[in-house]
């Protein structure tokens, strides 16, 4: 069994236990996820999901293990999921040159976007599911099919969700250009 007391009481359901073990880990894995992130704000974000997730998984915990190295684990798991999740933000947005000239065709197209600076805030304002659909047809080369096959939708409701992104950006592009 483990040394630590604490932890039979955080199995035994304790949460005034499972605070103090947050109070004596806290300081640890804000560094470590300060060391892997170089950004307060995200690791202080990724330590607190630490805790959480070390929390819905403390039945899975092996008590005849140390603590620590088991929350650092999970810690930096976290931190390595936000990084992959940054390159492939970085990566996303990088690739966005290359659609720029195609979002600005259409009937009358008022410019042409080739400063990707400019096409990245008008890609967050899409929601979730034009933005990937967009980003599936134009940078991956997806047939409608197979963003329906991605995004587990119809294939009508793919070539929808493309058409409304492209036509929100043009109409955005038009906005600016008149302002």
């Amino acid at each position: 069994m483990n040394a630590d007391p604490l932890i039979g009481r955080c199995l035994e359901g304790d949460p005034e236990a499972f605070e103090m073990l947050v109070n004596r880990h806290q300081s640890g894995v804000l560094s470590l996820a300060w060391g892997m992130l170089r950004n307060r704000e995200e690791a202080e974000d990724a330590a607190q999901e630490a805790f959480v997730r070390a929390f819905s998984k403390l039945g899975d915990f092996d008590p005849a293990r140390p603590f620590q190295p088991w929350l650092y684990s999970i810690a930096v798991h976290g931190c390595l999921d936000r990084l992959k999740k940054r390159r492939s933000e970085r990566r996303f947005r990088e690739r966005w040159r290359d659609i720029s000239p195609q979002l600005s065709r259409g009937p009358a197209p008022e410019r042409r976007v080739e400063d990707a600076a400019v096409l990245a805030p008008l890609l967050d304002q899409l929601g979730a599911h034009e933005r990937s659909a967009l980003f599936l047809a134009a940078v991956e080369g997806y047939s409608a099919s197979e963003i329906a096959s991605v995004l587990g939708c119809s294939a009508g409701s793919a070539r929808v969700r493309i058409h409304k992104a492209k036509k929100k950006i043009r109409n955005w592009l038009k906005r600016d250009d008149h302002a």
